[in-house]
């Protein structure tokens, strides 16, 4: 077992390094959200804490158990920290408010009974203990992690609305690494419940805790740093806005954000008496009026090929708000704004793929030309409206 740990030291050592490399850097990034970076810092710096004790107890072969549980605890601070850098990121989040503190409760308040145990000469045996420990990581792990999954869901959501191209806004490596915490944890739990009883269950323990710990601190320092700030690309807060306005057919109203705020976020198809736009001074009329404006702009003006178009940028061109575009669009269409736009670059891209001049563009090229950011997107959006790939409508075509 020792000769084995030599390497499981040795590992812990170098991961341990570069999380504190990374924490340093983030840490000190005026890139990206600087509260999200220092908030991942803090993660990554916890993480180097973490297996920088794994390397001594490697090291020093004192494999104490209460000292292992004490380490095992920290991972309490995982789902909390997660769920803070999720918020600030999609909330565009000022500051860490007292009241986030509580979510600390749970690693200070398990830490202090275990002292106390320890103490008390184990009152509470140290298999019950381990027992009760892992069962709390696994609870933390998998709400925390459930949390931030349906933030992000609901971030997506609202941005449909507002952004014609959402892959370097959307979150889902977020999502993604959410599920890999949640998995992983069951498998935390797994070994802190069960190492007492296992001959080899501590090193066991160590080596998986050291490969998905690092693993997992790699990729969210990796993707925390590629990740843009979301809020550069939304338009303004509407809750910030309140102006006296004329509607387009003479008659002066004024929007409260608060009132329309709602249409944003909802991803349901409006119809002409949907409770959704109860609140909205846009009647049903005016809004076939607006998109018949709508869509002669998207026709003369072919505004859909501008990369990266935001719905702020349809309502400046039209004289309304954004919460009214997106009425207009959801109410005549049945489409939020991502698709509808979307479609107008499909449809731009069927008719270059049924002219002459289709030999001389690359699918990236093509993809680009008609408005869209990557491929991958061009490829999703072209099969969900024709049901095949550009190349088997190509084929299609010439036979």
């Amino acid at each position: 077992m020792f000769e084995s740990m030599q390497n499981v030291s040795l590992a812990a050592l170098i991961v341990s390094s570069h999380c504190l490399l990374l924490a340093i850097a983030l840490f000190f990034s005026y890139s990206g959200h600087r509260l999200a970076n220092r908030i991942l810092s803090a993660l990554l710096f916890i993480e180097a804490i973490r297996l920088f004790c794994i390397f001594v107890v490697s090291e020093t072969k004192d494999f104490d158990s209460h000292f292992i549980n004490q380490l095992i605890l920290l991972r309490l601070t995982y789902g909390p920290l997660l769920y803070l850098y999720t918020r600030t990121v999609i909330e565009d989040s000022p500051g860490i408010r007292r009241k986030d503190m509580i979510h600390l409760v749970p690693f200070f308040g398990v830490g202090v009974l275990a002292y106390l145990n320890q103490q008390l000469s184990y009152v509470v045996s140290l298999e019950t203990q381990a027992l009760s420990v892992g069962v709390i990581i696994l609870i933390s792990f998998i709400a925390y992690s459930a949390v931030c999954i349906y933030k992000v869901k609901q971030h997506k959501n609202k941005i449909i609305h507002q952004l014609s191209a959402i892959e370097e806004v959307s979150l889902n490596w977020l999502r993604l690494l959410s599920i890999y915490l949640m998995v992983v944890a069951s498998c935390y739990a797994l070994f802190a419940i069960c190492y007492p009883f296992l001959p080899y269950g501590l090193g066991q323990m160590l080596v998986m805790t050291l490969v998905t710990g690092g693993l997992f601190c790699y990729l969210f320092a990796f993707l925390g740093l590629k990740q843009r700030p979301i809020y550069e690309n939304l338009p303004t807060p509407m809750s910030m806005l309140r102006e006296e306005r004329i509607d387009g057919l003479g008659n002066k109203t004024f929007d409260s954000a608060n009132e329309n705020e709602s249409d944003i976020a909802d991803t349901g198809v409006a119809h002409a008496k949907n409770p959704k736009y109860s609140s909205s001074d846009l009647s049903r009329a005016d809004a076939e009026h607006f998109y018949k404006q709508l869509l002669q702009l998207m026709e003369d003006e072919k505004i859909y090929l501008v990369n990266g178009l935001k719905i702020q940028q349809l309502a400046n061109k039209i004289g309304l708000h954004v919460p009214q575009i997106s009425q207009i669009i959801n109410q005549c269409s049945g489409a939020n704004f991502y698709d509808f736009v979307n479609n107008y670059r499909v449809e731009a891209a069927m008719k270059i793929l049924r002219s002459s001049s289709r030999e001389k563009l690359s699918m990236i090229s093509m993809a680009e030309q008609v408005g869209f950011n990557s491929t991958s997107t061009f490829y999703k959006h072209f099969k969900k409206m024709t049901g095949c790939s550009p190349k088997q409508y190509v084929r299609a075509l010439s036979e």
